[in-house]
């Protein structure tokens, strides 16, 4: 029986998948307080944000749905890690911002992913990195979202 020839183009998206999958996992086994990799992502946005951002834009900024985020964020409230506040202009519109608690989880999410990181330092050259990048930087331009394939 002649085995079936896989595609490059095939095999390099399911390498970037499973490379998500593990990195994900990865980071999710370190993480304080039960949180997950997409929690920790939305108090990263948060904290980075210059202000309070609404649910639809932190679902824009980090590609999921709006149902999702409003999950995520629901969760993140109830462990009192982030607030919610209603637009005074708009009472329809809510504006979520970090408390000192979150921003403290954030930080502490930070220094438990530094032993992966560095770990991942470790097994690579800075070199393989950056040969990686440029491919890797064009690929993600051509499946942004909008662009006609």
């Amino acid at each position: 029986m002649q085995q079936a020839r896989i595609r490059p183009d095939v095999e390099v998206l399911a390498a970037v998948a499973l490379i998500e999958q593990l990195a994900g996992l990865t980071l999710e086994r370190v993480l304080p307080d039960g949180l997950t990799g997409a929690q920790f992502a939305v108090l990263s946005h948060l904290e980075r944000a210059a202000s309070a951002l609404t649910p639809g834009m932190l679902a824009q900024a980090s590609g999921v749905t709006g149902g999702a985020m409003t999950g995520a964020l629901d969760k993140l409230q109830a462990k009192g890690l982030v607030l919610a506040s209603v637009d005074e202009a708009d009472r329809r519109r809510k504006w979520m911002r970090l408390t000192s608690e979150g921003l403290a989880a954030q930080r502490a999410c930070v220094a438990a992913a530094r032993a992966p990181r560095e770990a991942l330092r470790q097994a690579f050259a800075a070199r393989e990195f950056e040969q990686a990048l440029p491919f890797l930087r064009r690929l993600v331009d051509f499946l942004e979202p909008g662009r006609a394939m």
